[in-house]
């Protein structure tokens, strides 16, 4: 991930796997959570969950490769208070940072476009079933960036 210094933001952490992010989430208090769904020990759905019951002022946002519905719906459900695909650019994701802190619901503009043209369905009332995702997963091709490549799949950011 290569941000361009802010002055009002500072990624205080970075790490690869979702157990020792909550070890990191614990001891440094970070304002908002930027990860993958694609994580080794705990995977991304599963540590959105822990981090919004055991972190509730912490606000999440998953940077990810995959479009598909039911990769957004069960990252909602599970509490991340937006979806950005991996092509973001840097200045889009900085503005996202800022807007996820003040408690705005981001979603990337391609999946925006997605689900408000009907082509998409997002779902956040009810969780969607293993075979639902299994299908739609199936179905779909799986996008790939450069950025996915990357051994740090989650950062701690505060803001200032």
């Amino acid at each position: 991930l290569l941000l361009e210094p802010e002055t009002d933001l500072e990624i205080v952490a970075m790490a690869n796997d979702g157990a020792t992010a909550i070890n990191l989430i614990e001891s440094l208090q970070p304002d908002i959570v930027l990860l993958d769904l694609e994580m080794p020990v705990i995977d991304g759905f599963e540590a959105i969950r822990i981090i919004v019951k055991r972190f509730p002022a912490c606000k999440i946002l998953v940077l990810s490769s995959h479009d598909e519905d039911n990769h957004v719906n069960q990252a909602l459900q599970a509490g991340a208070k937006g979806y950005l695909l991996k092509s973001t650019l840097a200045v889009e994701l900085i503005s996202a940072i800022r807007s996820a802190n003040s408690s705005y619901f981001q979603l990337s503009p391609g999946l925006f476009e997605k689900f408000a043209q009907g082509n998409g369905k997002l779902n956040l009332n009810s969780e969607t079933t293993a075979q639902e995702s299994s299908e739609q997963s199936s179905s779909k091709p799986k996008t790939t960036s450069s950025a996915s490549n990357q051994n740090n799949k989650l950062f701690l950011i505060k803001l200032f």
